[in-house]
């Protein structure tokens, strides 16, 4: 008899699709007004059937939200229920400690995309339990970081999680960090000049944000986390680094470095001021 689980989404909608599913195991589906995952033959563990695997594509593949669930198990399912929970976000250095969680209308695409980072998950998984030793590498510190502050508490912490998963995988000198991180950041990700002014300058802004809370200048915490749009800050720098640890999977810290390296040397050459003016 197959055991089953329903595990409702509190803050994703999927209304214009009515049932996709994500593997043999989870299909996700709209019903009165709610999203939610069914989940069947909880009682099969392999990482195919993983809850938590399942738990860290929502937060990898829909980075606009925080993911907050609720599981609907018989009783002696208690063990299943307990990788689902609700999250709460908070800010406790802001005048407004509670933080309402956003919520995110996915489209067949979001889910194409859900589907994708499942699968690159469990093959992560799959490839840490085979060697140990990949636990240490770039990649997986900077994924953990990321799942770090999409299951964060205090939205402070959160910030410097983030910050940590780029330092990971996009610099090796420790000078200039934050200029290094911002401008590499802005290249993998930015499709045009404007898109990389913006990834540049909202990761600067992290930065000092960061310091603030690791020197403890309490003042400047209580200052920046007043402002209402921290929370909208919070989630684009989770779009941001989502995006890299998508474009990144598989290569080694080194050769995504050189990379970044090389189309910054291949870039044009720069002219400055007129024809006159060289001349």
């Amino acid at each position: 008899m197959e055991k089953n689980a329903v595990i409702k989404i509190k803050n994703l909608n999927i209304s214009d699709v009515i049932a996709y599913q994500i593997n043999d195991y989870f299909t996700i589906s709209h019903t009165e007004n709610e999203t939610e995952i069914i989940a069947t033959n909880i009682d099969k563990l392999n990482t195919e059937s993983s809850p938590t695997l399942l738990k860290s594509a929502l937060d990898c593949a829909f980075p606009q939200m925080v993911v907050s669930t609720q599981c609907s198990a018989s009783p002696s399912e208690n063990y299943y229920k307990s990788f689902w929970k609700s999250n709460v976000l908070f800010s406790y250095y802001g005048q407004n400690e509670n933080i309402k969680l956003p919520s995110f209308s996915a489209s067949r695409a979001d889910l194409d995309k859900l589907k994708k980072w499942h699968h690159m998950i469990i093959e992560h998984n799959n490839l840490l339990l085979s060697n140990k030793s990949l636990r240490s590498k770039p990649w997986n510190i900077s994924y953990n970081e990321y799942l770090a502050a999409s299951n964060c508490v205090m939205i402070e912490k959160g910030f410097t999680n983030l910050i940590t998963a780029l330092e990971a995988l996009l610099v090796e000198s420790k000078s200039e960090l934050s200029y290094r991180v911002s401008l590499y950041t802005s290249l993998l990700c930015g499709e045009n000049l404007i898109e990389r002014r913006d990834i540049f300058n909202t990761i600067k802004k992290c930065y000092d944000y960061r310091s603030k809370m690791v020197h403890g200048d309490l003042d400047g915490l209580k200052k920046f986390l007043g402002k209402s749009e921290v929370l909208d800050l919070f989630i684009k720098l989770k779009k941001i680094v989502s995006q890299v640890l998508y474009c990144t999977y598989s290569h080694d810290k080194k050769s995504i470095i050189q990379s970044v390296e090389s189309s910054l040397y291949n870039a044009p050459i720069v002219i400055l001021g007129t024809e006159e003016i060289l001349q």
